[in-house]
């Protein structure tokens, strides 16, 4: 098999297949290699690391295939390491064209271009391991990107990274009959995100996914990377063991990203979501984050490493009147502190947050109104965006004690 590849496509394609490679490969080599696949219609790219499965086509031009019927059938090609072939492709000066040959029998890649010719020895495309989620088919929908991205990026930050509990590793994904749900919370924060859907008012009840993180950044990735519009649809394949979704990109090749699903029940997060609130604040959002900001450079060094300190204006007057919340922190070096406006009702309160995790949920709302609820210092303090909004998060408090 013979093709020829501009260098920054064939680049672009294994950045993108690069990431589904894990520390895995250090157990089983073959899932350091990356497939060059033919299936009698495109040429592509394919890895995996037993959890997650990228299929990533490139444009190519001048395909020779010997047998384009045995292609059909099964698609044929060869595994590469995939270091070496993505710096020798590196190596290759820019948008230079490429010329890719390929022997099926000896498993050789001969890359040729100016005056120059690269040989990587490789191994059969059937040793890289079927990628998950080819079990028996349960239901498809389609949602537009944007739709996609809307939902999956405000629940991301809080994902749990420790692996001693793999359901709080998972991106939950919930469908019901009218909505689909995302969530991520790892003990201290949770973030959850609702849009509409249209076409699965027949069914009843809701189902839950619980997808691998990896997936997620990939999907969200590619967004920009590959410049695909918002209106593009994804299809999400559900299956007895993972999930596919399949991407139509601006140049119409469709994108796959494979997932398994994580094994567990995830928790009941709805039920932390106080039913009641004794403090309600509306401020800006942006005069929050740079105060916020602000007062992390000595919140790092003080007892209460990483706390910032809200202090919410009590307000019982009928009418709504202008007040400040104040934000504080303090260290040996020096302290902060800063008013700003906001509108409260209730009782007030004050309460400590961590900033990090208070930074990531304000990046939500940049450029928006947001409305602060907390029912005391010793409760969790929601956020939520005063108009619109399609996603809040839920912050555990801080003692300063």
């Amino acid at each position: 098999m013979e093709f020829l590849v501009e260098r920054n496509e064939l680049l672009k394609a294994l950045k993108s297949v690069g990431r589904a490679i894990g520390k895995i490969a250090q157990a089983m080599p073959i899932l350091s290699y990356v497939g060059i696949s033919y299936d009698g219609n495109e040429v592509a790219l394919i890895a995996t690391d037993l959890e997650v499965g990228v299929r990533v086509p490139f444009p190519t031009r001048g395909k020779r295939v010997c047998d384009v019927l045995q292609a059909i059938v099964a698609p044929i090609g060869v595994a590469v390491p995939a270091r070496l072939f993505t710096d020798s492709i590196n190596a290759i000066p820019s948008q230079c064209d490429i010329t890719v040959s390929i022997d099926t029998t000896t498993h050789q890649v001969l890359l040729a271009y100016q005056k120059a010719k690269t040989k990587i020895a490789g191994a059969p495309l059937g040793d890289i391991p079927p990628i998950p989620g080819h079990g028996e088919g349960i239901r498809t929908m389609t949602i537009p990107m944007g739709v996609l991205t809307q939902l999956i990026t405000p629940v991301r930050h809080a994902v749990s990274a420790d692996d001693s509990r793999p359901v709080l590793t998972a991106v939950l994904l919930r469908q019901t009959p009218t909505t689909l749900l995302a969530a991520g919370a790892d003990g201290y924060r949770i973030a959850r995100s609702v849009v509409p859907i249209k076409g699965n008012e027949g069914n009843e009840g809701s189902e839950d996914l619980l997808l691998p993180s990896k997936p997620i950044d990939e999907l969200l990735r590619l967004r920009s990377s590959y410049k695909v519009a918002d209106e593009a649809p994804v299809s999400i394949d559900i299956r007895s063991n993972g999930v596919i979704f399949t991407v139509i990109r601006d140049d119409g090749k469709k994108h796959t990203v494979v997932s398994r699903l994580i094994d567990g029940k995830y928790p009941d997060f709805e039920r932390i979501y106080p039913a009641t609130h004794t403090t309600e604040a509306v401020l800006d959002a942006d005069d929050l984050i740079a105060a916020v900001r602000q007062a992390a450079l000595f919140s790092k060094t003080s007892r209460h490493q990483n706390a910032v300190r809200l202090d919410i204006p009590a307000n019982e007057e009928e009418a709504q009147q202008m007040m400040a919340i104040r934000v504080t922190s303090s260290a040996e070096e020096g302290e902060y502190q800063a008013d700003i406006d906001c509108v409260s009702e209730g009782d007030g309160c004050v309460v400590a947050l961590n900033t990090g995790f208070l930074l990531d949920a304000l990046q939500l709302f940049i450029g928006k109104e947001i409305i602060i609820r907390s029912g005391g210092e010793k409760t969790p303090v929601l956020l939520s965006q005063r108009y619109g909004g399609t996603a809040d998060c839920l912050l555990m408090p801080m003692s300063l004690r």
